[in-house]
């Protein structure tokens, strides 16, 4: 069984989780309105068993997101629902239907390595007071640094009640930014050049966590990361200045796509 796949898993068995086993929400993370992270999507999985990933909006049609929250659906032959500009997802005005996407050529599940996917929606999100692009950043921040996530993961680790994931409401974690030596001896495992690991400060993740941006705020919201998975407390995003040129080709390519099938 690949590592990947394995640390999915767990994700998904909620009562075998504990302090020292991968977790997968923001979980004990603090509320947050949406107008504070504007970029924020909420992506709906829909398929026979439906389930739901983050994403940020970084062109008016294009989100960026993990890859295995759209091989997931790929698989299951269902669709996905974009929301945006609501601090709990149910209440969005604005909800876009996934078109199109690209996975990163070098996505590795064994690893998660490059786990990155830009999905291309039907129509444009206007952009206003609560939705926003954000840009990417084109240097990564210093060791140490704190850095934020926001999303809608689980939010509760031991309940019996139902928890609807777009009844949610928005969470933020604080995290500082790791060495990659550090991280390696956290998470047990080799990390890739091309990934951050940040430990938390306040808040971790945890289930439908996956494809949360990860964001610097000073001097300016720039996006640095998506959580792929963590591991021992460690939270293991794909760095978005590593794959920042394949980013911008892709969100090109499907804006091509998209003008040659109504062309067509």
């Amino acid at each position: 069984m690949s590592r990947l796949l394995y640390l999915l898993l767990l994700f998904s068995n909620s009562n075998s989780l504990n302090n020292t086993t991968i977790q997968h929400l923001i979980y004990k993370g603090y509320n947050v309105g949406i107008h504070q992270y504007s970029y924020a999507v909420y992506l709906y999985l829909e398929s026979t068993r439906p389930s739901s990933c983050g994403g940020s909006l970084i062109m008016v049609q294009a989100v960026l997101t993990a890859a295995h929250c759209v091989d997931t659906v790929r698989y299951r032959r269902g669709n996905i629902f974009a929301y945006f500009g609501a601090t709990v997802p149910k209440d969005a005005h604005i909800v876009r239907k996934v078109v199109n996407y690209k996975i990163n050529p070098k996505y590795d599940e064994a690893k998660g390595r490059s786990n990155l996917a830009v999905v291309f929606l039907e129509k444009r999100v206007p952009l206003r007071h609560e939705t926003k692009k954000i840009p990417l950043v084109n240097k990564n921040p210093l060791v140490g640094t704190d850095v934020f996530s926001v999303g809608w993961g689980k939010q509760r680790l031991d309940s019996k009640l139902p928890d609807f994931s777009k009844f949610r409401t928005l969470k933020a974690t604080k995290q500082k930014i790791m060495s990659r030596t550090e991280c390696e001896k956290y998470a047990g495992f080799k990390i890739s050049a091309a990934t951050l690991c940040t430990l938390p400060i306040i808040g971790h993740h945890y289930r439908d966590d996956a494809g949360n941006g990860l964001i610097q705020r000073e001097p300016s919201h720039l996006l640095i990361g998506v959580l792929s998975f963590i591991s021992r407390d460690v939270s293991v995003y794909s760095s978005v200045l590593a794959h920042r040129d394949w980013i911008i080709k892709t969100c090109r390519d499907l804006y091509v796509q998209s003008c040659i099938g109504a062309k067509g």
